[in-house]
């Protein structure tokens, strides 16, 4: 029998509407690890809060971080590959934003590898939100931008704002950069109205690392099956050998799926993996 992969999204597909796992997922999740079945993760969440997240759980695999910038090994944190955004093309998008007077996080690594998320006094309520998260759990990367830290490398740029102000810097991004860069439009699950926008490396997509990690281990695409909700599964759904896209997917994921099932909050993913 020829060995499968089943790869998840986390928010909004994986994780509730709290973000986070139920005991019942981590029970399923370990109970199929355990017995060799493999599974692991692509998420548009750093290596770093993810494994918060989700550190009841065994995982072993390589899983995919930042939406395809980082392939990781999920129990070591050791970095497999790496898709870095160009330093030149980071800060003329930089600057292009700052005309508009939009500000990004900005994700990357000092010269001493140490990860830092930069971010300025937020303006919206998600921004607000979107910190005051990571201010909760004590998250040691962030940085406000007014205080000096020269970054080395930089993982991606990602606004959060209005849909307006998101479409219009995208078109500017966009008419530049298309060819040569990864440009996603994100919905923000938790505060309505407001989209991610996130420039990354060409090769940091779901879909690349999906393909990159199946080499890896040997398995090939027809037999991986892959659950997402949003846009930037995409990737991994026109590729992956079975789509699943979870009761609360967005309209245009569920064009593209083989199956949908239930919802992130009643453990939709976990109950088709408890049926493995």
């Amino acid at each position: 029998m020829n060995k499968k992969l089943y790869v998840t999204d986390l928010d909004g597909t994986l994780l509730n509407s709290n973000m986070a796992l139920s005991d019942y997922g981590v029970e399923i999740l370990n109970k199929l690890i355990d017995k060799g079945t493999n599974i692991t993760y692509s998420t548009s969440r750093s290596f770093y809060t993810a494994s918060m997240m989700l550190k009841k759980v065994q995982f072993s695999l390589p899983c995919i971080t930042f939406n395809g910038a980082y392939v990781i090994c999920s129990s070591s944190g050791e970095i497999i590959k790496k898709n870095l955004l160009d330093y030149e093309i980071y800060e003329d998008i930089f600057e292009m934003s700052n005309v508009m007077e939009l500000s990004p996080y900005v994700f990357g690594k000092t010269s001493n590898k140490e990860e830092k998320l930069l971010y300025n006094v937020p303006c919206n309520n998600a921004q607000i939100k979107f910190i005051q998260e990571r201010k909760n759990r004590h998250d040691k990367r962030l940085h406000e931008m007014k205080i000096d830290c020269k970054l080395e490398e930089i993982i991606n740029l990602s606004y959060l704002y209005p849909l307006d102000k998101i479409l219009s810097l995208k078109e500017i991004i966009h008419n530049k950069y298309d060819s040569s860069i990864s440009i996603k439009m994100i919905k923000d699950i938790y505060n309505e109205g407001y989209y991610y926008l996130e420039t990354a490396n060409k090769q940091a997509n779901k879909g690349d690392m999906l393909v990159y990690i199946s080499n890896l281990l040997g398995i090939n695409l027809i037999d991986v099956t892959t659950f997402g909700d949003q846009s930037n599964d995409l990737e991994m759904f026109v590729i992956a050998g079975t789509k699943v896209a979870v009761g609360n997917a967005s309209d245009e994921l569920k064009k593209h799926a083989d199956l949908i099932i239930d919802s992130n909050d009643n453990d939709g993913v976990i109950k088709y993996l408890a049926g493995l």
